[in-house]
């Protein structure tokens, strides 16, 4: 049974009830009386924001936020709002629409480190890692033990060729996750970028030691001998890639190539002809 709602109660009790109710999972109840509190006080940001969250917490993203929007009407300026609105973003992957809102934020708050790494993720979200540096930069400051954003910070310098600048943060990386394999396969990509094969080689040696059946290990070895031109080393890892798994088109060029210049081109074959299949006008395998 629905608990009554009296005329005279304050706003104040009204709210403390709710947020019992929400704390409990009785989302109905609780929504009920936030909407008695818009009753008496249509411009309650508080009220607003907690249907949001309640919405969005129940994977109903496009409800809460058009409570978010309606709470930004009132005062397009609070922070809160402009978090949960991002936040509401993320979860749907909408990784461009969560970047204005979350903009907003950092510049209400700039020393906020939800809201530093949020934007730093919608960026990287939308391919747009330098933009996403400093904020990164900035969320590692403000947090110094928190892994997920140096790995996002090392992702970025990465794909923007920063590489010195990888190698330099991995020492903190690997101080927060000791003998990590991935901080190790970051580390391999940074000396591959580098051009420091024998370095990635080691690297990733000592990942595929760890995690032995991980496809995307195994093809950066044998990439890596690859490019040394140590083709009877890179074509077990490169079977191996592609057994893990099959559709792993950048591991069947390769092996195919490593095939050919190891002189089995009857082994190579195969291959291309299943990667022409899929892509009819792919030059560069034609060229193989």
């Amino acid at each position: 049974a629905c608990a009554p709602v009296s005329g005279e109660e304050t706003i104040g009790s009204l709210a403390a009830r709710a947020e019992r109710f929400e704390a409990k999972g009785e989302w109905n109840e609780a929504a009920r009386i936030y909407q008695e509190i818009l009753k008496r006080a249509p411009r309650s940001i508080a009220a607003l924001n907690r249907l949001g969250a309640m919405e969005v917490r129940q994977g109903k993203f496009a409800k809460g936020i058009e409570y978010y929007q309606r709470a930004l009407q009132v005062d397009p300026q609070e922070f809160g709002t402009l978090l949960n609105l991002g936040i509401a973003y993320l979860k749907m992957s909408s990784y461009d629409e969560a970047i204005s809102p979350l903009e907003k934020a950092v510049k209400l708050r700039p020393s906020n480190f939800q809201a530093q790494l949020l934007l730093g993720v919608s960026l990287v979200g939308e391919n747009q890692y330098a933009r996403a540096i400093p904020h990164l930069e900035h969320a590692t400051q403000l947090n110094l033990r928190d892994v997920s954003s140096l790995y996002l910070l090392n992702r970025a310098y990465l794909e923007t060729k920063m590489y010195n600048q990888a190698l330099e943060s991995f020492n903190r990386l690997e101080a927060l996750a000791p003998n990590s394999p991935w901080v190790r396969i970051l580390r391999g990509q940074a000396y591959d970028g580098l051009g420091d094969y024998p370095k990635a080689i080691e690297e990733f040696r000592r990942a595929r030691e760890q995690i032995p059946n991980d496809a995307t290990i195994r093809f950066s070895l044998g990439f890596m001998y690859w490019k040394l031109r140590r083709f009877s080393e890179a074509v077990p890892e490169l079977e191996t890639a592609l057994k893990l798994d099959p559709e792993f088109r950048e591991a069947k060029y390769y092996l195919a190539d490593s095939y050919v210049m190891d002189e089995k081109p009857e082994e190579a074959l195969p291959l291309l002809e299943s990667l022409l299949k899929v892509e009819p006008g792919n030059v560069r395998v034609r060229l193989v």
